[in-house]
């Protein structure tokens, strides 16, 4: 068999990059690369993408941990694997998307204490009182809201504008 990609070796997931669609090419850097980055901007859509992509992956984790797990050990312990696996890198790309509004990047970290907290009460089946899952609940959407405000349209401390649609294999490469 030939090697479709000369150069590179073909049982890298990253040596074909550049045959993913936009949005798999950004949550492949993001997960795989850009995961612990907290400098630079990132414009509205890579943002959603990433979160969307990680609630749908969480829905997964949590959907395999009821049909497989026997013990709540083992049931917490994927949850927890799970929401670790999509949490940095969330937190990574939340920052980048406040930096691109030009404000810091502490905000992003408080969707996570939410999705963590709603993963320890799924694990042990126990629902909370109702003012502390609204405490919860807004403590997680309030920044995801502001979050999805536009950026800034000029260079600000945090670096240049970013283009969501710019090609992904020079910042990749």
């Amino acid at each position: 068999m030939r090697n479709p990609t000369p150069g590179k070796n073909p049982f890298e997931l990253g040596s074909y990059i550049d045959r993913f669609p936009l949005v798999f090419q950004w949550l492949y850097i993001d997960l795989n690369r850009d995961f612990f980055k907290l400098k630079g901007r990132t414009g509205v859509s890579r943002f959603w993408a990433m979160y969307i992509f990680s609630f749908i992956f969480l829905g997964i984790v949590y959907w395999i941990c009821e049909k497989l797990a026997t013990t709540v050990i083992v049931y917490f312990s994927l949850l927890l694997i799970g929401w670790l696996y999509v949490a940095i890198p969330c937190v990574s790309i939340g920052v980048r998307r406040l930096h691109d509004m030009g404000k810091p990047g502490f905000l992003s970290v408080f969707p996570q204490f939410g999705t963590f907290f709603m993963t320890i009460c799924v694990a042990f089946q126990e629902i909370p009182a109702l003012p502390i899952t609204l405490a919860v609940v807004a403590m997680s959407v309030i920044p995801l809201i502001f979050m999805s405000l536009p950026g800034e349209k000029k260079a600000n401390k945090y670096g240049n504008p970013c283009n969501d649609s710019m090609d992904v294999l020079k910042e990749f490469n």
